[in-house]
Parts: C-alpha cells; sequence; structure tokens
C-alpha cells in the first residue's frame, strides 16, 4: 500500500471501507433473542489466527479494521485486556478483495468496489470481574466440580423476568470457574412483596465434555469454541452436556429445596448474593 493511502486508511473511516477486507462492531449481550447494546466497545485486543496484523479502532463507527488479511476462512479472537468482558472466539471469510486494492493504488476514478468488506457485529458477555452496579441484582460465585476444582467455559442459563416479560439471561464462566448473572429487570418493585424481595428462578447448567475440557485446560484462549452462543448444548454430539448440581451460600452450606437435577435459584432484589455451583 502506498503511504498516503496507508495514512488516509489510518484516519478515515470511508478509507478503511474502500480499503479493508473486513471489521468487527463488538457489542455487549443483553439477553438472548435481545439485540446487543452499543456503544461499540474500545479498548479490545483482536486477532487473526495466523496472522500478525493488528486492526485499527475507529472511534467514529466503533470498528476494528484490518486491511491485510489474506481472503479465506479466519478465526478471529477477541479478548479485553481491562478484565471488563470475557474472550470470546469468531469464525469469518475473508473476502478477496486484492484487485479492488490493486485498482484503488493504480488511481483509476470510480473504480468497481466489488466485493465488499465483510462488516460483523459481535456480542461479547460482561466478565465476572466487571464491577457490579450497586443496587443491580445479580448471582455470583464459582463454578466447580465434586472435588472443588474450577469449571471454565460453564455454559449458565437463567429464566428471568424484564418488565412482566420473560427472558431468558445467558453467561459463561471464565477460566477460572467463576461467573456472574447480572439481572438488571429483577428490581424490588417488579420482584414484589416485602423485603428482602425474595424469588427463585430456573437454573440450567451445562459444561464441557471431557475432549473439550482437555483442550480448555491445555490452552483456554485456543480451545474456546467459536460463536459459542449459537451451540445447541442438548445436541448429538454436542461439545457441552447439561450437568445436575447443587448450590452453596457464601458459607459453603449446601441450599435445601426441592429434589432435582436444576436447583431454583434464589435472588434478591437489588442485592447481590453468592451462590458457587457444585457440579454432581
Amino acid at each position: 500500500m502506498s503511504t498516503a493511502l496507508a495514512f488516509a486508511a489510518g484516519h478515515r473511516v470511508d478509507r478503511i471501507v474502500a480499503l479493508g477486507v473486513l471489521a468487527l462492531r463488538p457489542l455487549r449481550h443483553v439477553a438472548m433473542l435481545r439485540p446487543p447494546a452499543g456503544p461499540a466497545i474500545e479498548g479490545l485486543s483482536v486477532s487473526a489466527a495466523e496472522s500478525p496484523e493488528q486492526p485499527g479502532w475507529h472511534a467514529e463507527t466503533g470498528l476494528y479494521g484490518f486491511l491485510r488479511l489474506p481472503p479465506g476462512p479466519r478465526r478471529l479472537l477477541v479478548t479485553d485486556p481491562a478484565g471488563r468482558f470475557l474472550p470470546a472466539a469468531f469464525t469469518v471469510t475473508v473476502p478477496d478483495r486484492r484487485a479492488v486494492r490493486q485498482r484503488l493504488e493504480a488511481g483509476i476514478a470510480q473504480p468497481d468496489m466489488a466485493p465488499r468488506p465483510l462488516l460483523r457485529e459481535v456480542e461479547l458477555h460482561v466478565a465476572p470481574t466487571a464491577p457490579l452496579v450497586p443496587g443491580t441484582t445479580a448471582a455470583w460465585g464459582q463454578v466447580r466440580d465434586a472435588a472443588g476444582r474450577p469449571i471454565g467455559l460453564a455454559r449458565l442459563m437463567i429464566t428471568a423476568y424484564v418488565d412482566g416479560v420473560v427472558r431468558r439471561h445467558l453467561t459463561w464462566s471464565a477460566a477460572d470457574g467463576s461467573y456472574a448473572l447480572r439481572l438488571p429487570g429483577e428490581r424490588p418493585d417488579t420482584i414484589g412483596g416485602d423485603p428482602p424481595w425474595r424469588a427463585t428462578r430456573q437454573l440450567v447448567v451445562h459444561a464441557p465434555r471431557a475432549p473439550l475440557a482437555a483442550a480448555l485446560a491445555e490452552d483456554f484462549l485456543a480451545a474456546l469454541p467459536a460463536e459459542r452462543d449459537a451451540i445447541n448444548p442438548d445436541a448429538p454430539g454436542a461439545v457441552l452436556e447439561r450437568r445436575p448440581f447443587s448450590l452453596r451460600d457464601s458459607r459453603g452450606v449446601p441450599r435445601v429445596g426441592p429434589p432435582g437435577d436444576d436447583p431454583t435459584l434464589p435472588i434478591f432484589g437489588g442485592t447481590q448474593t453468592r451462590w458457587d455451583i457444585e457440579l454432581a
């Protein structure tokens, strides 16, 4: 790329669209079947497998743009050095725009711009290490097995209510097994009753099967499944499996409740409560 085009590409969003091959716009996951929330997330580390290129960040659009990735399938890894969001992996097919670049660098007026760059929104889950806003209803703790070993990449889905509407909230445990379920729609006024505004909600837990668990233990980021939110954990041959579990409070005391593989999770409106999840 010429020096002039490189400078323009680094400072003008329209040049990134003209010259780039791929751009990601990371947004915050809200709930299943709900659109993600903006604004776009700054300060992330975005990398492409087998490529040294570091994408440029453009505040006007919230895009992380790649200019030089070769065409074809590519795995992308998004991490947050500040610990606000869980790492995530995605797969894309980078379009072949070499002919477009050649036409632009040759100075052709109004060149054919096809194919267009790939622009994609991706959803990130808030990490357990992110601060919990005071007054937000939340459950937090650690997922571990019966021997006390932490379980990373456990899939936690809770059925909750937002303004009277059933919503399914999804999150994942971090590499150290820690998790946090933030439930901003579960407020004292929506739960009702008298303090401490207690309610119970259905919680379903899936954990990695043995092959994935072994790969995660060796290299957690490299083993992250791409598009993990789209995984059907109950499909035949899925890399996750549904696990029965018990709950322990902040003192380590097991929760006593009705029998079953999926104990309901107690929540308290406006309060953050520790519940460790022990897989059977």
